[in-house]
């Protein structure tokens, strides 16, 4: 199940059309992906248009292809330098994979509270050079975190929060 949380409008001057266009650019990212289904193209399209979204979809259909979209659909819609998503999920092995893998698609991706061989994570992390950052759940409480998000560059450019719950 995944649960994305919107934070706050990009634009709502974009008609859907237009940013499903944009999307499919962004969908070029990914060279094993010919095309998404209807309800992975929404979810992203509805977030940039400013609407809340709540996602359960079933396993292998394709949820992390839609928070890891965003950022993507974010920049080139607003022409920003950058947007992140920041992701929670228990599965830390998951975690690990996705951020390896999406470093291999050009993507920065970040997994903070995984121990110290992340460290360069965390850094970037704070320092807003990510696009998709991971959080284990009893890390996502800790003041430090708060205070980032609250004070910090990431927390001023992130977009999105996602919850997936990893089932």
């Amino acid at each position: 199940m995944l649960f994305i949380i919107f934070k706050y409008v990009f634009s709502s001057d974009f008609e859907e059309s237009e940013l499903i266009s944009i999307l499919d650019e962004c969908l070029e990212d990914f060279p094993n992906i010919q095309a998404l289904r209807k309800e992975q193209q929404l979810c992203p399209v509805n977030l940039a248009r400013g609407k809340d979204v709540f996602t359960i979809l079933p396993p292998g259909f394709g949820k992390s292809l839609i928070f890891q979209l965003f950022p993507r659909l974010a920049k080139a819609a607003m022409k920003s330098e950058m947007c992140s998503i920041v992701v929670v999920s228990p599965l830390v092995s998951v975690m690990r994979d996705q951020v390896e893998q999406l470093k291999q698609l050009t993507f920065s991706a970040a997994a903070i509270g995984l121990g110290e061989e992340y460290e360069e994570d965390k850094k970037a992390a704070r320092e807003g050079k990510c696009e998709i950052v991971f959080r284990s759940p009893d890390t996502w409480l800790s003041s430090y975190w708060r205070m980032e998000l609250r004070d910090g560059k990431l927390g001023r450019q992130t977009g999105a929060f996602a919850v997936d719950e990893g089932k």
